[in-house]
């Protein structure tokens, strides 16, 4: 069995709220089990128009 773990970000203070945690967090974790989900409405109400920086950053 495999099991695959996807971040989703979200506006807040906990961590994931910023792309740059999560690809802190992606760097340590096997990419065959871990990804992220990435949502362009939380990325907006963080990041504004730079929402592309963070698409880029994980790509």
């Amino acid at each position: 069995m495999i099991l695959s773990v996807a971040i989703k970000n979200h506006t807040g203070t906990k961590i994931g709220a910023s792309y740059w945690e999560i690809e802190q967090l992606l760097k340590t974790a096997d990419p065959d089990c871990f990804g992220t989900l990435y949502d362009i409405r939380h990325v907006m109400v963080e990041a504004g128009k730079s929402w592309k920086n963070g698409l880029h950053l994980l790509h």
